[in-house]
């Protein structure tokens, strides 16, 4: 964690493309997004260079529109997108890159750009908990496919 940016990463016992699925498919999304206690009840992507992201979520009983810009995907590897949410003017830049290892998955996010404040580790424990809320939904995935 630096200045305005900052590396989160979480190994998961899944494959490379499930996790991918799990952060690129907008019925995934919905499922697992965002810290636990916070809802999504939209998502959508167009995935694509120069395509649009948007996710509606629920912090409090609220609703907040988070939207981007796909930069760079090189599936199920890599994405690249902007992220702004709706009545603020800073435009962050995430990174999600997927890297095999003997276990599964090591999941990289790269959150750059990041407004003060919040500070840097504020983003860093919001996408820690998104994190956790990504690791119950790959384990009950894998727990459905065991029975």
């Amino acid at each position: 964690m630096t200045g305005n940016e900052i590396t989160v990463r979480r190994e998961f016992a899944a494959s490379v493309e499930r996790v991918f699925a799990a952060l690129t498919d907008p019925d995934e999304l919905v499922q697992w997004w965002g810290p636990k206690g916070i809802s999504t009840s939209e998502v959508e992507i167009d995935l694509r260079p120069g395509g649009a992201c948007r996710w509606v979520m629920h912090p409090d009983g609220a609703t907040a529109i988070l939207r981007g810009t796909i930069v760079e995907v090189d599936p199920p590897h890599l994405v690249a997108m902007t992220n702004q949410w709706d009545g603020d003017d800073a435009e962050t830049m995430v990174t999600f890159r997927l890297l095999p290892i003997e276990r599964g998955t090591r999941l990289e996010i790269h959150h750059r750009r990041l407004p003060t404040p919040p500070g840097p580790g504020e983003f860093a424990d919001a996408w820690e908990r998104a994190l956790d809320s990504l690791t119950g939904h790959l384990t009950d995935d894998t727990s459905k496919e065991s029975t």
